[in-house]
């Protein structure tokens, strides 16, 4: 056998692309979807493009598809039904900015956030997503900078530090460190998971709202806009306190916007609605959650200030 059949890839990362237009809130047509795959031998990392449109990563058989592909010669790697691409680590990872924190094992009770390797198939793309990765990463120091009394604000999703290696494997010192991703706590679950739970206990919204908006006052007396309010980036702790998280839309006021908001959580309802980083965009994006709640058949919730969606662009 050769030693590309002999490979023992895992799936590690799957996401299906689709057409996006700033003009409209609708997923655009299917292009492919973006696989990547590690080696359990070598640790190396690939990237696949293939028409996998609704499969899941929990039942997915990668051997098989990169099998299938490995003879397609003559479409270049990465492409769409071509070989896999082997993603080069130096180039998929910031590098380790020193000082920055680092968290070290263990890791029980802490999520990492990776890098989106799925868009290393398109530069562009992925620079892009590199670019949030480190806003995100940049934000959180800021915030390791400016702790009130020494303590991470209990509404703001606690950063743990990054998770570095040496992805050349050659020890030769901290300028090969690379970011692998970001460590935060671990929480119980998404308030849009929480809320559509029928066998758990009634939840207490008026607090949910409250700490959100204390957790967006805090960021914008650093004069930081969260710009993505909704209800897959608020997560509730096991007392159901709320916690804000997801800040690579994150910018501070007056910015023009990179990533934006999530379409119909923001003001208007187009991603071109929503084009610099205001303070009224999170309010919106909070009322809208408050609405939305309120549809779940929640009691009367407290106003959000200030009252309504005003325009982004003021």
């Amino acid at each position: 056998m050769t030693t590309r059949e002999k490979m023992n890839l895992v799936l590690l990362q799957m996401a299906d692309e689709y057409d996006i237009s700033d003009d409209s809130p609708e997923r655009g047509d299917f292009k492919y979807s973006s696989l990547v795959c590690m080696d359990r031998s070598s640790r190396a990392l690939y990237y696949l493009r293939a028409d996998c449109k609704g499969k899941s990563v929990l039942d997915f058989d990668v051997a098989a598809l990169e099998a299938s592909l490995r003879n397609n010669t003559h479409i270049a790697d990465g492409e769409l039904n071509g070989p896999k691409l082997l993603i080069d680590p130096t180039k998929a990872y910031l590098e380790y900015t020193p000082g920055f924190l680092i968290k070290k094992p263990p890791f029980s009770g802490v999520f990492v956030k990776d890098v989106r390797l799925t868009a290393y198939g398109d530069v562009a793309a992925f620079e892009e997503w590199q670019d949030y990765h480190k806003r995100e990463l940049e934000f959180f120091e800021k915030l390791r900078d400016n702790l009130p009394d020494g303590k991470w604000h209990p509404s703001i999703a606690c950063y743990l530090g990054c998770v570095v290696e040496d992805v050349l494997k050659n020890a030769a010192g901290a300028e090969d460190l690379r970011i692998v991703g970001i460590a935060m706590e671990e929480y119980k679950w998404t308030l849009e998971e929480r809320v559509n739970d029928p066998e758990w206990r009634p939840l207490n919204v008026d607090k949910v709202i409250e700490d959100v908006t204390k957790a967006l006052q805090y960021m914008h007396n650093l004069d930081y806009c969260h710009n993505d309010v909704n209800p897959f980036n608020i997560m509730l702790k096991d007392d159901d306190s709320a916690v804000l998280i997801d800040f690579d839309s994150c910018q501070l006021m007056g910015e023009q916007l990179k990533k934006g908001t999530t379409v119909e959580w923001g003001v208007g309802d187009t991603i071109s609605a929503n084009k610099v980083s205001h303070p009224s965009t999170d309010w919106c994006g909070l009322k809208k959650v408050r609405d939305y709640l309120q549809g779940k058949g929640n009691p009367e919730l407290p106003g959000v200030p200030p009252a309504g969606c005003g325009s982004a662009s003021g």
